[in-house]
């Protein structure tokens, strides 16, 4: 009974410790709807850019040194099977190379939000044919949380807790032009040596339910 007690506790404070945000979808083209890719063949690209906060490195901001590239690839599996969740027939170009993928999409920061402001149409020809619309993960940003809120602090490190932000832009198949963007966020408590000890990835739960809001979001009516 004890050991039962005990696992119910650390099922609560993971629930408690996670929060998410989400900031609404910005629509570029006003007779786009989101209804619209439903049924629809949707081109999805690999994550163009993984951002760190305040430029600093994945040793600096993460409990224990992580290989950006292997977190960008974790990212972007994440994404490709939270797609396969929405009734789009999805087409997913994960052949294109780093350097393809550098040259196809331009990324221009506005704000806090990394916005794609141009994709070559060549470079398109490459990428798997008949898709209707390109949905573009622009950017995920990994941060320490700043809040002051108790449930983003953990009992026993002072650290913060973990937020990743997704930046998305869904582009027209044909013309490359935007059609809508946005962002959602993931926000997830850190337990310093809890987390260590049951194997808890703050980073990548954070980076996980910030996807799963872009999902959620795209369900919605």
């Amino acid at each position: 009974m004890k050991s039962v007690r005990i696992c119910f506790f650390i099922l609560l404070l993971i629930i408690a410790g996670c929060n998410t945000f989400m900031k609404p979808m910005q629509i570029d083209d006003p007779a786009f709807n989101k209804n619209a890719l439903y049924g629809k063949k949707v081109l999805l690209i690999p994550l163009i850019h993984l951002d760190y906060e305040d430029n600093s490195s994945a040793t600096q901001l993460f409990d224990k040194p992580s290989d950006p590239n292997e977190i960008k690839s974790n990212i972007q599996n994440d994404i490709y099977s939270a797609c396969m969740s929405v009734p789009w027939d999805l087409l997913y170009w994960v052949d294109i190379s780093a350097a393809d993928l550098a040259a196809l999409v331009t990324l221009t920061k506005e704000k806090s939000y990394w916005r794609v402001t141009g994709i070559d149409i060549e470079k398109l020809k490459m990428a798997p044919q008949g898709f209707d619309f390109i949905l573009v993960p622009a950017a995920m940003t990994i941060s320490k949380e700043a809040s002051d809120s108790p449930s983003m602090q953990s009992s026993d490190s002072p650290a913060r807790g973990m937020s990743a932000q997704f930046d998305y832009a869904i582009l027209d198949g044909q013309s490359g032009r935007s059609l809508a963007y946005g962002r959602t966020e993931g926000l997830v408590a850190r337990g310093g040596a809890f987390d260590n000890a049951i194997g808890r990835d703050p980073v990548k739960l954070a980076a996980r339910d910030a996807i799963r809001q872009f999902i959620e979001l795209m369900k919605k009516d």
